[in-house]
């Protein structure tokens, strides 16, 4: 076993170094994704109505500078050391020079690194326009559509940032609110808003 071990790595201490740090940013970058790491830019948001009307939140965010990942997360090291570990193993299996493949994995690294922040930074962008809009949500006026009965949802006609848009809306107090009384937004969540009367 161990001879077919070396044989894969021609018997080369440089290869069997340049694989393991590959292999331990790859196993780091997936734990990383799966259990989370500290340092990173992670927001979770959960909002839940029942079936009383009653709207329960959840906020978990952490962020990093406010911007999302950055060059020395761990999620972006653990990249960078994979990025660095494959390439050189590849240039050293096929050219034996350590030095060409020390600076080739170097600068590969960097290069997956940043490439992996770019990502992860749009999809933290994308996040932060979900939350905004919600947050849009909250200032919302509009009327009702379909009755809203005292304990269950009914439809609602909002205008949102500009745009007209049907939401399932339960009432706060839970009362029934008729066809075409004017609402506001209190609480949004998942699709479905809680809304109460405009009384002047």
């Amino acid at each position: 076993m161990a001879e077919l071990f070396m044989a894969f790595f021609d018997g080369s201490l440089a290869q069997i170094t340049f694989f393991s740090l590959f292999a331990a940013g790859v196993f780091f970058t997936l734990m990383g994704f799966i259990f989370g790491t500290d340092g990173d830019s992670d927001g979770d948001v959960d909002h839940e109505f029942d079936h009383e009307g009653d709207f329960d939140h959840d906020h978990d965010v952490d962020h990093e500078g406010g911007g999302g990942p950055g060059m020395f997360s761990v999620r972006s090291i653990a990249m960078m050391i994979s990025g660095f570990g494959g390439v050189g193993f590849l240039i050293m299996k096929y050219t034996g020079n350590i030095l060409f493949a020390s600076v080739g994995g170097v600068a590969f690294g960097w290069f997956a690194a940043f490439i992996f922040i770019l990502i992860l930074r749009l999809f933290h962008h994308q996040q932060g326009s979900s939350l905004k809009t919600k947050g849009e949500y909250m200032r919302a006026q509009g009327m009702v559509t379909t009755t809203i009965p005292a304990k269950g949802f009914g439809e609602v006609s909002l205008t949102v940032a500009g745009r007209t848009t049907n939401n399932r809306a339960s009432s706060s107090s839970n009362s029934e609110i008729g066809f075409g009384t004017r609402i506001k937004v209190i609480e949004y969540g998942a699709g479905t808003v809680i809304v109460e009367p405009i009384t002047s």
